[in-house]
């Protein structure tokens, strides 16, 4: 009975063909149908070994022979749910799943449908959201409320079509969502789930202009239904708000600005949540902050916003950074000293409060709004809030209030010369428990670190070779677990890392990565070079990774040693030399050869300088690899490659198309000489095209500075494009490996110099906060030339390659911390760039202040030729107001 049912079914799976599956489970009873049901759980797993377009059909009928012969949800769920099933999801023929269900009277169609919801990509286009939001309004289930699902929601909603027989047209989004059955469960975790307004800020397609509208599709629609009563006014206020309080990242909170705005809140609303608005206006983020300003003011207005609670809020708004929101403040502050003037003192001293910020412009302001109530204002009540202004406002003051400021003690705008050292590894991994917990967070974790990847790898071999048992029964679970990540991953390295964890288990099991890593490693074994497309890995420090990677695999498995050579000392790849002399010494006495790879990393990981003892220990050596190793040491190790400067220009891409966006400078590397290694070959060598630019496709990762930790320029180097992206395109996160290269040795030469230009004037804050630790660091350093990156800065700035605003912050925080030196050799450096321009760059004035301050605090008087000529112009605009500011206090 089995067979006849299955030897049916088979066929009709293999041609895809839906319908027959539903009409053969149709045509027997139940008993029947569940025989079938174990062929049918055999049969989806080999379906990886069909291509995709046949993948596509075969799951269009397996989902209605998982609904038609599965006995429960849980099975029926984990079939469906399988990797190679999920992929095809939108083909699913739902029309017949969910009739075959209603056959059978199943009452578990809900529950499967659950457990699908739970596995969509929270990260996917949304195809995939629309058979199971089927299922779930077939099933009877409640719909969930998590990211995934309320994302699939929205992103299927726009591209909902009307159908007439002549043409197909975009129905409004608001009529599309007046009947939804999901709006009323989902509406409220759109406020709730972080990043969702990523999507809720879509723009719609006009058909009017035929072209993207300019407002955005859902506040529109959600303001549209508030307004006729479906939606609750309260409702979507009330979520606009918290969602602002709970504060997210810019791009997602501007579709609820844009919300916010297309209620427009009346007077009784704002009133009502008045409190929120003022904590806004403090704490909130610039737009958030500037939303809540302009609601606040009428409620000030009409006498419903208490001023104590005005000037508390005031105080923290005078104290941010952002001076047009500061501006914006001190205009509002000027007006409440003539509407209370019982209260004058109050207002005043609060105005005072600016004399601190950070900006000259900005403190300037303060001091005029103080001056022109003069009559009102009492110096002493200030405090010594007048203290923190610059010095070079001090003669203003007195001009304008008749007070003699005291100037502050001098602070010590130096960081004294020294490379901190570089912290030690810490203790090796010990145990196969340990090792089995380390794996786990490697291989599911976004980022990783050189130390991660360093103590897993070293413990992979030594335990391998002393626990081999334990670390069997240790890594077994962890490999059953996490099959499908240590067997695909999210790139190749994680393949190549599972098949060496496979090797360290001793599993004969292997994936698809195992036959390249034996390829690649017979190359390296014949001498050959391992150029291997395969890998899905460019050239870069990243493939050495992934080679090192194949090497333990394949090696452990066939020529296992006790440890590794290249396990470096300190925590940013350095390697002890007489420890590298130590561990040769030992395998010579034990009689077993270095891997190839291993050997050459070690190799690079120590400094060029060598002490005499150490390198007179390497030549006693005898085995092959402590000869090469005494030679390496007797020729200064590896070579510095010459740099090759390269000017970009993006042409064209994928997505535009552009005459001239700002060019783009990038260092290639011409090889010092012959390669004597694998590395060496791969790395000494980039070679940049003058036209189309592009980043790595993988990115620059902290770790690679391990791979030459002695020689950051060519670290750099490679990861120039990356950088250079964070600062003319869109690219974030890279910025993390350059505080990393500023701890390593070797020369600071264009590439770190650029590398340094480009991760300051970054897009995301949080890659210009690496710019400027990097720069603390290398001020240390006396190969670093601070000049140097200022004519970067200001060639690349009057090019409109970067944006010289984005900079500013981070060389005044700088400043601050002590880098005052090496930031007045980078302003002083870019400034002449900057105003030689036909027409200097936004930002220029600020980098003026900038100056003005460090110049002031170091003492420095020797003028600028460019800042004496703009100094010299007439008018009153911030670019001549600042050139003057700066001009006078080195004149002075």
């Amino acid at each position: 009975m089995t067979g006849d049912l299955w030897e049916r079914l088979r066929p009709a799976l293999d041609g895809g063909r839906a319908d027959q599956v539903a009409a053969l489970l149709k045509s027997v009873d139940e008993t029947e149908r569940l025989t079938a049901a174990k062929p049918l759980e055999a049969y989806v797993r080999t379906l990886s070994e069909y291509g995709w377009e046949r993948q596509s059909a075969i799951v269009r009928a397996i989902g209605v022979a998982a609904v038609g012969c599965l006995p429960s949800a849980a099975r029926a769920g984990a079939l469906l749910c399988r990797r190679d099933v999920r992929w095809h999801w939108d083909d699913l023929s739902i029309p017949l799943m969910i009739e075959l269900a209603g056959v059978r009277e199943i009452d578990w169609l809900g529950v499967l449908a659950l457990r699908m919801a739970a596995k969509l990509d929270a990260r996917g286009w949304g195809n995939d959201w629309r058979p199971v939001a089927d299922l779930v309004l077939a099933g009877g289930a409640a719909p969930p409320t998590d990211a995934p699902f309320v994302r699939g929601w929205l992103l299927a909603r726009p591209v909902a079509r009307h159908n007439t027989r002549h043409h197909t047209r975009l129905v409004p989004l608001a009529d599309r969502l007046r009947d939804d059955p999901f709006l009323d469960p989902l509406l409220p975790a759109v406020f709730e789930l972080d990043g969702i307004g990523d999507v809720l800020g879509s723009r719609g397609w006009s058909q009017g202009t035929g072209s993207w509208d300019t407002a955005l599709v859902y506040p529109t629609a959600l303001a549209s239904l508030a307004a006729e009563g479906r939606l609750d006014r309260k409702v979507l206020l009330d979520g606009c708000v918290s969602r602002f309080l709970r504060g997210d990242r810019p791009g997602p909170l501007r579709a609820f600005v844009a919300l916010h705005d297309a209620l427009e809140p009346t007077l009784d609303e704002v009133v009502e949540r008045r409190l929120d608005y003022v904590r806004l206006l403090s704490e909130g983020p610039a737009p958030l902050a500037l939303l809540a300003l302009k609601a606040l003011k009428p409620v000030d207005d009409a006498g419903h916003l208490e001023l104590a609670t005005l000037l508390d809020a005031s105080a923290a708004v005078l104290r941010r950074e952002e001076k047009g929101l500061v501006r914006k403040q001190l205009v509002w502050l000027d007006r409440l000293v003539r509407r209370h003037p019982d209260r004058s003192g109050e207002v005043l001293t609060t105005i005072a409060t600016a004399c601190g910020h950070p900006a000259l412009d900005v403190q300037e302001r303060a001091l005029t709004a103080l001056a022109r109530h003069r009559a009102r204002l009492d110096p002493a009540s200030l405090g010594g809030a007048l203290e923190e202004l610059d010095a070079s406002l001090h003669a203003r003051a007195a001009d304008l209030l008749g007070v003699t400021v005291a100037a502050p003690e001098p602070a010590p705008f130096w960081i004294p010369a020294g490379i901190t050292p570089p912290a030690p590894m810490p203790p090796p991994i010990g145990t196969a428990a340990e090792l089995a917990e380390e794996i786990v967070v490697l291989a599911t974790a976004t980022s990783s670190t050189a130390v991660a990847w360093e103590r897993i790898l070293a413990a992979l071999v030594s335990l391998r070779a002393t626990e081999p048992a334990a670390l069997t029964e240790a890594l077994g679970p962890v490999l059953a677990n996490h099959q499908e990540t240590l067997t695909y991953g999210a790139t190749g390295l994680i393949g190549e890392f599972g098949e060496a964890v496979r090797s360290a288990a001793g599993t004969r099991r292997r994936g698809p990565a195992w036959q390249r890593a034996i390829t690649a490693v017979r190359l390296m074994v014949n001498g050959g070079q391992p150029d291997l497309p395969e890998f899905k890995v460019r050239p870069s420090p990243r493939r050495v990774l992934a080679l090192r990677l194949a090497e333990i695999a394949v090696q452990l498995d066939r020529t296992p040693v006790p440890f590794l050579l290249a396990t470096p000392t300190a925590a940013n790849g350095q390697l002890d030399a007489a420890l590298l002399v130590d561990r040769l010494a030992r395998a010579e006495e034990a009689g077993w050869q270095p891997w190839r790879l291993d050997l050459e990393q070690a190799m690079l990981r120590v400094s060029p300088e060598v002490d005499p003892l150490v390198a007179k220990r390497a030549a006693a050596l005898r085995s092959p690899a402590g000869r090469w190793v005494a030679e390496w040491f007797a020729a200064g190790g590896l070579g510095t490659p010459d740099p090759v400067r390269t000017e970009q220009r993006l042409i064209s891409d994928y997505y535009r198309a552009s005459p001239d966006p700002g060019r783009r400078v990038v260092i290639g590397l011409q090889p010092p000489g012959p390669a004597r290694g694998i590395i060496e070959e791969m790395l000494c060598g980039i070679r940049f095209t003058d036209g189309v630019r592009h980043t790595q496709y993988h990115g620059a990762d902290v770790w690679w500075p391990a791979v030459l930790p002695y020689h950051r320029e060519v670290i750099a180097a490679w990861a120039l494009p990356n950088l250079a992206a964070m600062a003319d395109s869109d690219s974030r996160d890279a910025g993390g490996i350059l505080p990393v290269l500023a701890e390593c040795g070797g020369p600071v030469g264009p590439a770190m110099t650029l590398a340094l230009t480009y991760t300051l004037a970054a897009k995301q804050e949080v890659d210009r906060v690496a710019g400027v630790d990097a720069l603390l660091t290398l001020a240390t350093d006396p190969l670093f030339d601070a000049a140097a990156v200022g004519r970067e800065l200001g060639g690349l700035a009057a090019d409109s390659a970067i944006k010289i605003g984005r900079v500013v912050p981070g060389l005044t925080d700088a400043f601050r911390a002590g880098a005052g030196a090496a930031v007045w050799e980078i302003v002083a450096a870019a400034v002449p760039y900057l105003l030689s321009a036909a027409k200097p760059p936004p930002g220029t004035p600020d980098l003026l202040a900038v100056g003005t301050q460090t110049a002031a605090a170091l003492g420095r008087r020797t003028p600028i030729e460019a800042v004496a000529g703009v100094a010299a112009r007439t008018g009153s605009s911030r670019l001549v107001t600042e050139a003057r500011r700066l001009h006078q206090t080195l004149t002075a």
